[in-house]
């Protein structure tokens, strides 16, 4: 053909259905025409018909297909049709690795028995809302055949693979069935799933969207197990899933969810297990550890679920340090320098810093942590924490002003006990508890004569602290707050408003100052 037959080229469109003003066109034209044209036209009219009709028997045969396919999707899950979907997903798969075998070199040849298996097992997702017949998958051998893709050439398939086993061995729909779902696990952990899940994660790119996916599916999994059979943890651990945690902490890849998701995992592989701590400390976990931590040292985390993963490492630096052998790593590892500069930097990782040192330093397989952490100055660090009063959380309990007054008491008790006033330095520390007090205390002795020996009273201040006494007894010092102190003179009380005042009104310092016998001229005396 030339350029000018392919410019006037049209294809054959067919016959056209005739318009309304087309019939009637035609009908003029039988009617001026002859007996051979009112034939031809009677022919094209025919054809217009056939031609309607055969479109209307397509459209319906297209509406009962979609009828058909919707009554067998509404059609009950049953035995025999979970029988019938098991047998189609074996000829698929075998029929794809029989293709893969002959075709090696040749995609197109086998990638469509690949589209029909993934099919196949996306149909099967609706197993899962049928707990009772797991067993089906384990009598007609579906879990072998599902762990053997999990090192299919093809990722796609893999993936598929590991959304069906999430999906399957979610822990509600385990908890519906328990005797199925105990076949399902026992089945899943003698094909050492956790093994091939493993293998499947090291060849998984995670910057692709599907496999990321694919990744956090297969840690749900052994979460799912993990929970509803603890004891599977120590397999699960041993067969490389607690190397690849590590790994994958340790790699240098932005904070994602499946990061936070490795946090999570290796907490619940480590609590209650002295194997997975051992092994973890063998693997250099103590030190991966430390590296991740040594991160939020003087930052906060940026996210909530960044702060959840920080929880989470010092959860399973927690249990690591529930057995010796880690303290002594966690000692090599110059774990207690990290924590006490946490405690110095007062960032949010403070509080659980504190909770480590308290693993690592207790019991006497702690010694030589306590030895080197008082090297390292961490008593300096540590003895601040002690001088400031409890926050007001609760309102039960005993209040800061309470505190106060129960060690005024508390001294009077052992000042009284024996019937000996305590020696000067013991009043002021019964008199003064707090640091505050302490600093400011002065003089405040019980007056002694000349040539007794220390401790005794003096006969003349012993009559007025027997007065004294009996006056505390009888509430005259705790009822009557209100009247003025005795020998107090106003330009001393005006003249410090702040201290002095602070004391006298200070229910407990007032009364077991006039008990132990001591003017209140002479307490303000000692107080400034």
């Amino acid at each position: 053909m030339d350029v000018g037959e392919l410019l006037s080229y049209q294809p054959n469109r067919g016959t056209k259905r005739p318009r309304d003003d087309e019939e009637e066109e035609l009908k003029m034209r039988r009617r001026q025409a002859g007996p051979r044209d009112r034939g031809r036209y009677r022919e094209e009219e025919m054809t217009v018909v056939e031609e309607a009709d055969d479109d209307k028997k397509r459209l319906l045969q297209i509406i009962d297909r979609e009828g058909e396919e919707e009554e067998e999707e509404e059609e009950p899950l049953d035995e025999s049709s979970v029988k019938k979907m098991i047998l189609t997903f074996e000829k698929r798969s075998y029929k794809n690795q029989e293709l893969r075998i002959k075709f090696p070199d040749n995609p197109e040849k086998f990638m469509e028995s690949e589209l029909d298996l993934n099919d196949i097992i996306q149909e099967m997702h609706v197993v899962a809302t049928m707990p009772d017949l797991y067993h089906l998958l384990v009598e007609l051998n579906a879990v072998q055949s599902l762990l053997g893709l999990l090192g299919h050439d093809n990722t796609d398939v893999s993936i598929a693979v590991v959304d069906l086993l999430q999906e399957l061995t979610d822990i509600d729909t385990l908890h519906e069935s328990e005797e199925g779902a105990e076949v399902l696990i026992d089945a899943l952990v003698d094909g050492q799933v956790v093994a091939l899940l493993v293998q499947n994660l090291e060849r998984l790119d995670e910057s692709v969207k599907e496999e990321a996916d694919g990744v956090h599916n297969t840690l749900a999994i052994v979460e799912n197990m993990a929970e509803f059979r603890p004891e599977m943890c120590t397999e699960a651990a041993q067969q490389g899933l607690l190397q690849w945690l590590l790994k994958r902490l340790k790699a240098k890849m932005p904070f994602d969810a499946n990061k936070l998701y490795c946090s999570e995992v290796l907490a619940i592989l480590l609590q209650d297990n002295d194997e997975n701590r051992e092994l973890l400390g063998e693997l250099d976990g103590i030190d991966v550890l430390l590296q991740q931590l040594s991160v939020f040292k003087r930052h906060n985390p940026s996210t909530a679920e960044e702060q959840e993963m920080m929880e989470n490492l010092f959860d399973s630096l927690c249990s690591c340090l529930m057995l010796s052998s880690n303290r002594e790593r966690f000692l090599k590892g110059e774990g207690l320098q990290l924590m006490n500069l946490m405690l110095r930097e007062k960032k949010i990782s403070r509080s659980s810093a504190l909770k480590v040192l308290d693993h690592a330093m207790i019991g006497p397989e702690g010694t030589d942590n306590c030895h080197k952490f008082v090297d390292i100055l961490g008593l300096r660090t540590i003895f601040p924490l002690f001088m400031k009063s409890p926050r007001k959380i609760k309102k039960v309990g005993t209040t800061e002003k309470e505190h106060e007054g129960h060690g005024p008491a508390r001294g009077d008790h052992r000042q009284r006990h024996g019937g000996r006033v305590l020696p000067p330095a013991l009043g002021r520390r019964a008199l003064c508890p707090s640091a505050h007090l302490l600093h400011h205390g002065g003089d405040l002795q019980c007056q002694r004569a000349p040539d007794s020996p220390e401790g005794s009273p003096d006969p003349k201040h012993a009559g007025e602290l027997h007065q004294n006494r009996q006056a505390h007894h009888q509430g005259v010092c705790g009822e009557h707050r209100g009247r003025p102190e005795p020998g107090v003179p106003g330009e001393r009380a005006k003249a410090h408003p702040g201290l002095a005042g602070e004391l006298l009104e200070t229910p407990g310092l007032r009364q077991h100052g006039l008990s132990l016998g001591l003017h209140p001229r002479k307490f303000l005396r000692g107080s400034m």
